[in-house]
């Protein structure tokens, strides 16, 4: 337990803990507004559509600038530290310290949860921006349901539902009805997020494993996401589960929508967790 605690606090404290937290916000950002026009003119006269910082942060998750930064941030807390002790020695002091298993497992779980975190703090961190700065701008819920302006399609069933004379929709007030589609889309999201981030972040590991190489504990992910999107989208369209971008953009049939994904990915979070604790084990048995 004392060697998770140190482990944990050093992924969280480090340099490349924040620096993954900031460049989560930048692709975030990147992606929101790659492409976007707006008439401020319109704007300032009629508002946004209600929902809009949803819609753009939606927007950002489902954008390539995220996609292909994803897998490099995900491995910046925590990539490194198995080699950086391999080469440092330390490892010789902190395996009869605290036991080869728990020292293996603590350094699978540390980097997965490293992964997860500092995309999924980006995440928040960015709903949280735009909802302060274009939250203020949207129509509000009652003008947005009487001219049909409510930006996400998810909120479809609020635009569509059965009013009550009451001003509710099936004995909910619209606006309830709408936050509470808006936080549900992101608790899935921050789920999803989460999960891809420690996906790669595990998959880096793996890397930094088999290749004994610190460019490969950073680069590795990056590289294979870009080869599975560039060879599934080409050639192999029909395993499309195991593109990423198809983890947001869901363009292909997936059970569950957002539950579907979110089983998958936990199952290649397993999967790789697996093959990192039989490969560490292994090289620690080897010294």
């Amino acid at each position: 337990m004392r060697a998770f605690e140190t482990d944990l606090e050093r992924a969280l404290t480090s340099f490349g803990f924040v620096l993954a937290i900031v460049g989560t916000m930048i692709a975030l950002f990147a992606g929101c507004f790659t492409g976007l026009h707006v008439d401020m003119e319109l704007v300032q006269k009629e508002g946004l559509s209600y929902g809009y910082h949803w819609q753009l942060l939606y927007r950002g998750l489902r954008s390539e600038a995220f996609s292909f930064a994803l897998p490099v941030l995900a491995t910046l807390g925590f990539g490194g530290t198995y080699l950086e002790e391999m080469k440092s020695g330390f490892y010789k002091f902190a395996v009869p310290r605290y036991g080869r298993r728990n020292y293996v497992v603590t350094k699978i779980i540390v980097g997965a949860l490293s992964g997860g975190l500092s995309v999924w703090i980006g995440l928040i961190l960015t709903a949280i921006l735009n909802w302060a700065v274009y939250a203020p701008m949207e129509k509000d819920i009652d003008t947005a349901l009487l001219v049909e302006d409510v930006a996400d399609i998810r909120f479809a069933f609020v635009k569509g539902a059965i009013r009550l004379a009451d001003g509710s929709i099936y004995g909910v007030t619209a606006e309830q009805a709408a936050h509470s589609n808006m936080f549900l889309a992101l608790l899935q999201w921050s789920i999803l997020v989460f999960l891809i981030g420690a996906t790669w972040a595990a998959l880096g590991n793996l890397f930094a494993i088999l290749y004994r190489n610190r460019y490969m504990a950073y680069g590795a992910a990056f590289l294979v996401s870009y080869m599975i999107i560039i060879l599934i989208t080409r050639f192999f369209k029909k395993i499309y589960i195991f593109n990423p971008r198809e983890w947001f953009s869901q363009t292909g049939y997936w059970e569950g929508g957002n539950l579907g994904v979110i089983l998958f990915l936990l199952e290649c979070l397993v999967v790789l967790s697996l093959l990192n604790t039989v490969l560490m084990s292994k090289r620690l048995e080897a010294i």
